[in-house]
């Protein structure tokens, strides 16, 4: 039909092009958490074996203060993430029971 009405490849109009953005947004949101372990774990060992391998430098203790520096880092990162996600998941729970506790039982 596209190209009876004339509608270039990649125009909002062309149901493929919507279809393709759609697509592309779903897996943008729900492919990382489909797979906390492939998401989280392998870019964690990844990211350790980039600065173990990846990170030199001609004086080995400086190499290895920096690279324990950023393993450090890494890892306290990594730790804040796991807290923020158990504290908004605790908050958006009492939020959800404070709105919506007169509303009864979910009908689905």
């Amino acid at each position: 039909m596209k190209i009876v009405f004339k509608i270039k490849e990649d125009d909002a109009r062309n149901p493929g092009v919507i279809a393709d953005c759609t697509g592309d947004n779903a897996g943008d949101s729900v492919g990382p958490s489909a797979d906390g372990f492939e998401t989280y774990g392998v870019t964690g060992v990844a990211l350790i074996t980039f600065i173990l391998l990846g990170v030199k430098n001609p004086d080995p203790v400086v190499q290895s203060n920096i690279q324990v520096q950023l393993l450090v880092w890494i890892f306290v990162m990594r730790i804040a993430m796991l807290v923020a996600s158990a504290v908004a998941y605790f908050v958006k729970r009492l939020h959800r029971q404070g709105a919506f506790q007169e509303c009864g039982q979910d009908e689905f």
